[in-house]
């Protein structure tokens, strides 16, 4: 009787055990630095993302305002077109740039890349992201 009491004492002492659930994962310094360079892209994607949308809604919305003008006044409002252009061209750069990124994001999950060539980027897409948010022109 106490051995059959013991057997299942020890079957139910497995991997998943509340004891082994509360122990600490320890991941070792590569998979720390794929660790990170996967949070760093992700929320670069998604700055960009983020940059992209704003972008497009001003475009979108010089567009409109635009198409409700007429001719002589399209052309005292070509300064707003003008940046509207930038701006799509601007977002053209971001999308090609999301892309790639996600390229690298894959290539990392499946160890295909470096996590240290990654986390390389971190410096110039900062200055990417900083340097090329539009901001809105002042208005007296």
């Amino acid at each position: 009787m106490e051995r059959e009491i013991q057997w299942e004492a020890d079957l139910k002492k497995t991997p998943a055990s509340d004891k082994a659930l509360t122990q600490e994962v320890v991941l070792t310094l590569e998979q720390q630095k794929t660790r990170s360079a996967l949070d760093f892209l992700s929320t670069t994607i998604e700055k960009l993302r983020r940059q992209v949308e704003t972008d497009s809604a001003t475009v979108e919305r010089v567009l409109a305002k635009n198409a409700r003008l007429r001719a002589d006044e399209q052309e005292e409002d070509q300064e707003e077109a003008d940046r509207a252009e930038r701006i799509g061209e601007l977002n053209d750069e971001r999308e090609w740039h999301i892309e790639r990124l996600e390229k690298i994001e894959r290539m990392l999950l499946n160890e295909e890349a470096d996590a240290g060539q990654a986390l390389a980027l971190k410096d110039m897409l900062s200055h990417f992201l900083d340097s090329n948010e539009v901001r809105s022109p002042s208005r007296p």
